[in-house]
């Protein structure tokens, strides 16, 4: 039996092969039945993923379908292209053949160009013989030196007009030859005042831009002198800071000195009353309990001392540097700075 999808050597009859492959309705409705029974197996978040693939699968074979059926429509396209290139140059070989004289062949051979293409082979009918062929190149080649001689005709006549032209037209070159003559004398005098003109203008041009150099000299001279006499200023200003700020540290000093000074006849006269009373035997129990808070103040009163000595030396040190740097910079600039009156006197005097 041709076609049989059992093993080989095994015989079936059609109802045995009915039995074993039940039929495409019975297989489809198993089969639904099948994927109902998994479903509700694997519960609804499987079948959301199932179904979020399924739709993924469907888009895919979409895009597919989208790819193959534009490839399909470029490829009818360029088809239609090709048609449409053979129509037009079959017409033009027949409109050539009616301007020559000759009317379109009517003996099956109208889907042939007179020109021998091998690109339209494909449009000759299947009948086509080596005998037509050489009839159709003897014809082409008799319509070729037709022609041929048509363009030789016409170049001949064209030759004999321009001839008689150039023969008519030789008083007026002369008389035009002497009016350019004197249109030639005219154009080189205009070109030599031109020429003239042209040195004059690049001359003014010339002390312009002198005369832009030399006013673009005196203001960077201006410009140069009023930043000398701003960085003066700031010099004097700083000076003035330096000497206010160094005036109010020496009363800073002062005043903190004094303070000390109170501080310490103070607590020696509070230490000489507090051993007086000692001695007399008059220290009350209060005065006893608010020892231990006399002595903590004691000591922190002296690691603030000791601090704001470090920071008085720190300071002392950071005024000193200044000090130093800005008498670094004044010197620097004493060197540097020239006088600039004669500067400028001289460099206007150059120019």
């Amino acid at each position: 039996m041709e076609g049989r999808i059992w093993p080989p050597g095994l015989e079936f009859d059609i109802c045995d092969v009915q039995q074993c492959f039940p039929t495409r309705e019975k297989q489809r409705g198993e089969r639904e039945r099948e994927k109902r029974r998994e479903r509700s197996k694997r519960g609804r978040k499987e079948t959301r993923k199932e179904n979020e693939e399924r739709g993924e699968r469907k888009s895919e074979w979409r895009e597919t379908g989208y790819r193959e059926e534009k490839k399909e429509t470029d490829r009818r396209k360029e088809n239609e292209k090709r048609e449409k290139e053979k129509r037009e140059c079959k017409e033009r070989d027949l409109v050539g053949e009616e301007r020559e004289g000759s009317a379109p062949q009517s003996s099956g051979l109208t889907l042939h160009f007179t020109h021998n293409h091998t690109q339209h082979e494909h449009l000759r009918p299947a009948g086509f013989t080596e005998e037509k062929r050489r009839e159709e190149e003897r014809r082409e080649e008799k319509k070729r030196r037709e022609e041929e001689g048509r363009r030789e005709e016409r170049r001949r006549r064209e030759e004999e007009r321009r001839g008689e032209e150039k023969r008519g037209r030789g008083e007026e070159r002369r008389r035009r030859e002497e009016k350019r003559g004197g249109e030639e004398r005219r154009r080189r005098e205009e070109k030599r005042r031109r020429g003239e003109e042209g040195r004059r203008e690049e001359e003014r041009r010339e002390e312009r831009r002198r005369e832009k150099r030399r006013e673009r000299k005196v203001r960077e001279e201006e410009k140069r002198g009023e930043e000398k006499r701003e960085k003066e200023e700031r010099r004097r200003k700083e000076k003035r800071r330096g000497e206010e700020e160094k005036r109010r540290e020496e009363k800073k000093r002062r005043d903190e000195r004094r303070r000390e000074e109170k501080r310490g006849r103070d607590q020696k006269r509070r230490g000489e009353d507090i051993r007086k009373e000692e001695r007399r035997g008059k220290r009350g129990r209060e005065e006893k309990r608010r020892g231990k808070k006399g002595r903590e103040e004691k000591r922190r009163g002296k690691k603030r001392r000791r601090e704001e000595e470090r920071r008085g030396e720190e300071k002392k040190r950071g005024e000193e540097e200044r000090r130093e740097k800005r008498r670094g910079e004044e010197e620097e600039e004493k060197r540097r700075v020239k006088p600039s009156s004669s500067r400028l006197s001289l460099s206007l005097g150059w120019l």
